[in-house]
């Protein structure tokens, strides 16, 4: 009985035909989605790469689900078992998923084992677009990473190590990740083979011709609280198609990808911590991935330690200067090919902390001084290109740091204000985007204090 009943179940995971999916009764207005099938064997780097393809894939097309293996297991909450036929019917089931999902519209991230060629066979035949990527590994490399503790003598039930499996034989892109290969440049790789129209080339005809895009695109590093939030959405708010990180702070990320709904298509927001130079790199492969040219690029990020002087370790110390000073001169010197001839604008966020000497955040003080220093040094390096470049000076604004501070400490600062009170972060976020815009600011440090020390 438990063999018919198997076979049954098998025949009816194949007959999922081309005619299956949503009944649209003749009415169907959308293109059909891709599914991205990343395969390999447990260990491979499935996960990881075909992660970060779909975190960027997502950037530029909301309409994209990832499906892993290991969560969908989870999610149908079945023991389905570990034989050749559970893991069978596994498969079926989760390709029948993404057949439902791309024949909406929707693109389909899938990693996964499924090491059988019934599968992908079914995958060829049913799914109208479908791309196979092998991500192919050597045993001493899976004994090597062995993430999941399989990979050890008397392990059982392993595909790969002991048990037969179909390797691919037609896949569109094999990927050899033995090695120690940076995923983002993996997946840079794979965004130029699988999706070259999307990717813009710097030595495309229209750009070296002098051809400039329609939409406008910025940059603002630290976008998603505080000042660079404000600078971001007053940025949104002009029709700026705009590009901001985080280090890690998700949940200000999230609020802020809410609240930039009625923006649709316009803000772009990455998890990517500034501060060495490989990260920099990093990210603005991202952002070209995005635009191939930039209007405005605000360096905004930063960091402090309140340490006293005696207290600061030369790790907090360095971690202040390679976020609030090394991180945005590379990104500068990475980006200043990007920007826009005689229209491009360069800004740093400084601060009045920069300019009055100050005993607390110290390291904090000295960088924003160098930074003021910076965009002045700059100006004759970009003077040929017609790029402006400035800093802005905010005094003492109501941001989640100063918030926090004792309720005397505010007191004490707002009595050696003329305005007697913090500034609003959209009150910077204004001075900025004039001076962003502003064609003969250039090369000045512009403060932004409500009349510090005035009284």
């Amino acid at each position: 009985m438990e063999k018919e009943r198997r076979q049954e179940e098998r025949q009816r995971d194949l007959s999922f035909d081309r005619a299956a999916g949503p009944d649209l009764k003749g009415h169907r207005t959308v293109s059909p989605g891709t599914l991205y099938f990343f395969t390999g064997l447990s260990g491979a780097g499935k996960t990881t790469i075909g992660g970060e393809f779909y975190r960027r894939l997502k950037a530029r097309n909301n309409a994209v689900v990832l499906l892993d293996g290991d969560q969908t297991r989870r999610v149908y909450n079945e023991n389905t078992g570990y034989t050749d036929a559970d893991r069978l019917h596994g498969a079926l089931r989760t390709f029948r998923v993404c057949k439902l999902l791309t024949s909406q519209g929707i693109d389909v991230v899938c990693c996964s084992i499924s090491m059988y060629e019934e599968a992908r066979r079914w995958n060829r035949e049913n799914i109208e677009n479908y791309r196979e990527i092998y991500i192919k590994v050597t045993e001493a490399t899976l004994r090597r990473r062995n993430q999941k503790k399989l990979y050890t003598s008397g392990s059982k039930n392993v595909i790969g190590f002991g048990q037969p499996f179909d390797e691919p034989t037609t896949p569109d892109l094999i990927i050899e990740n033995d090695g120690d290969d940076d995923v983002s440049g993996i997946v840079d790789d794979l965004f130029v083979r699988l999706l070259p129209d999307s990717i813009p080339s710097a030595t495309e005809p229209d750009r070296a011709a002098g051809t400039q895009l329609s939409e406008k695109y910025a940059v603002v590093t630290g976008g998603t609280k505080g000042i660079g939030r404000a600078i971001a959405e007053k940025l949104l708010s002009n029709g700026i198609h705009v590009i901001v990180n985080y280090a890690s702070d998700a949940k200000n990320a999230e609020a802020f990808r809410a609240s930039a709904a009625r923006y649709p298509g316009k803000l772009e927001i990455y998890k990517q911590e500034l501060r060495s130079w490989e990260s920099v790199q990093e990210f603005s492969r991202t952002i070209r991935h995005i635009t191939p040219q930039l209007h405005y690029l605000v360096l905004n990020a930063g960091t402090t330690d309140r340490s006293s002087f005696q207290d600061i370790t030369p790790e907090n110390w360095q971690r202040v200067m390679d976020v609030n000073l090394n991180a945005p001169f590379y990104l500068v010197q990475s980006l200043a090919p990007d920007m826009v001839p005689n229209e491009g604008s360069i800004l740093f966020t400084g601060s009045l902390l920069g300019i009055c000497p100050h005993s607390v955040s110290l390291g904090y003080s000295v960088t924003k001084a160098a930074i003021h220093h910076l965009a002045r040094s700059l100006v004759k390096e970009f003077s040929q290109s017609g790029i402006t470049i400035n800093a802005v000076a905010p005094g003492f604004v109501n941001t989640a740091w100063q918030k926090e501070k004792p309720e005397e400490i505010r007191r004490n600062i707002e009595n050696r204000v003329a305005l007697h009170r913090f500034a609003e972060p959209e009150e910077i976020a204004e001075l900025c985007w004039q001076m962003l815009r502003n064609r003969y600011i250039n090369g000045s440090v512009v403060e932004i204090t409500g009349g510090y020390s005035y009284c």
